[in-house]
This record gives structure tokens, sequence and C-alpha cells, in this order.
């Protein structure tokens, strides 16, 4: 009569099965974030092209597709103002690193600053004291010490959006028709991801005429510029440097280089609405 003891596995049998569990189910979660990541990037795409479509877009610059040194500006704008030309306000880039891998997902482009020299010089350029409202919005991974225009037609002439290294904050300046300026700062944006950033402004704001968000956060608020429209003096637009530009590609303010990585900018000619604000984030956040 035969007898049949049950074998016990091992210490180092158990330690070889429990790794390659842990490594089949790395293996498995790392492909659900992958596919997760892949459908947020198809769902921003789609939302894209309906901000492409928004009538009260000035400019918008989603990076995709970017030509050489070309940055297009998507917007349509207003579909029956057959006055805008979308490819006035298209971009130069100077000196940037341009690369699929550098957006929010993987195969988002993106736009890398050195902080030193690097910048993208806009066509943009808005009429003096006609900007009743204003929003700018922008998706930015910051890094750097310095104070550094990240979208800007002058903060000291009409408006700019910038990001104070030193304390991580982002300051929103504006100057109106009359020469009355503002500087309104708040947040602290972190280098270790993506952040959504928006200055909002409207002069007929019953609450605050001035707004100042990271992600979907209001973190500043105040009420210059009363009845006011925005813009004392004309000047051209920079992305990654705070502009002094009296013409396309013109003077950029000393020190003011943006370090870091910028993958979306929206302009609107409208205040965005706090659910407009929630659609931003929702349908950009990485």
């Amino acid at each position: 009569m035969h007898t049949f003891r049950q074998r016990h596995f091992s210490l180092v049998e158990l330690m070889i099965v429990i790794m390659i569990i842990l490594l089949i189910a790395g293996i498995l979660i790392g492909a659900v974030i992958k596919s997760k990541r892949r459908a947020q990037y198809a769902r921003w795409m789609g939302y894209s092209r309906d901000m492409r479509m928004n009538g009260d877009a000035i400019a918008y610059y989603a990076m995709d597709g970017i030509d050489g040194a070309k940055l297009e500006n998507l917007s349509l704008g207003e579909t029956p103002d057959i006055h805008y030309q979308p490819d006035e306000f298209d971009g130069t880039i100077n000196g940037a690193t341009v690369n699929t891998n550098l957006g929010r997902w993987p195969g988002k482009t993106g736009i890398s600053f050195d902080g030193v020299d690097d910048h993208v010089a806009l066509g943009l350029n808005v009429p003096v004291d006609t900007l009743q409202a204003l929003t700018v919005m922008a998706w930015v991974r910051p890094r750097g010490n310095n104070l550094a225009g990240i979208v800007s037609l002058d903060g000291t002439a009409n408006w700019s959006l910038m990001h104070n290294g030193a304390s991580g904050e982002t300051i929103w300046n504006t100057v109106d028709g009359t020469g009355g300026s503002d500087s309104l700062s708040g947040g602290a944006a972190s280098e270790d991801g993506w952040v959504m950033l928006i200055g909002r402004y409207d002069k007929a704001g019953t609450i605050e005429t001035k707004s100042l968000f990271h992600d979907n956060n209001r973190v500043a608020g105040n009420s210059p510029h009363i009845g006011q429209n925005l813009g004392e003096e004309n000047r051209f637009g920079f992305l990654g440097a705070e502009s002094r530009a009296t013409e396309v590609g013109g003077t950029i303010s000393a020190g003011s280089y943006f370090e870091g990585e910028i993958d979306e900018v929206l302009i609107l000619n409208s205040a965005a609405t706090a659910s407009q604000v929630r659609d931003f984030y929702r349908m950009g956040r990485p």
C-alpha cells in the first residue's frame, strides 16, 4: 500500500508565485491606466473641435498638428464675421521644443520652454479700449523661479497671465482704456503636474469684475476697472514671455521667459461662466 504525503510549497516557491501575480497585476493596471488616458484624450479631441467653433473665441491654440515653426490659431471665430481671419493670429515658435510626448496625454503635443529665450510670437492683436469682457485659459506645467509670462498682450498696457516661480502664484494683470491698472494674484501651481489657469474679466460683473482660477477653483477675485473696457495701448502677444511688443515678434520684457510646458490656450472675448470653467477643467484634466 502506497502512502502519499501532501507536498508543501517552499518559501522560495511562494515568493515566486507572489511575484508573478504582482507582475501580471502591474501589467493589467498599467494597461487599464493607458486605456483610460487614451479615452480621456479622445474625449478632449471632440471637445476641442467644439472650442474651435466657439463664436466668442479670439484665438485658440490646441498645439496639435504643429507644422514646423508655425503655431496655428484654430479658432474659426463667429461664423457671420467675414472680417475675421484666423491665420492673422497664428504664432511663430522660436527655440521652444515641440513634441507629441510633452502634452497632458500620450500622443498629445505640447511645447516646452527653457526659461532662457524660448517663446512663441503671436499675431494676436486686439483693438485698444474694446474688450468689455475677457477670458484667458491655459493648461501649463510650470517650472523655474522667475516672474514669467504665460500668455501676454503686455500687462503694463493691456493684459497678461503670468507665473511667479518664487511663490508658485499666478498673476492676472489688466489695464483699462483710461490707464487704470490692476494685478490680481493667488493660488500656488505645483511643479509636479499640469494645472489649468484662467484669468477672467467682466466690466459688468455684479459681484466682482476680475477672477483667477486654478483648475476648477476660484483662488482670487476683486473689482477694478468698473465700467471700463480693457486695453490702453496697442500691443502684440506672446506665449512663454511677457510682451512689450508694438509689432509682431517685437520687444519682450527682460527676464520674463517661462520655463515649463504649455499645451493649450484659449482666449475669449466673453467672461467664462462657472459652468464653462467646470467644463474646461472636466474635459481637459489629464
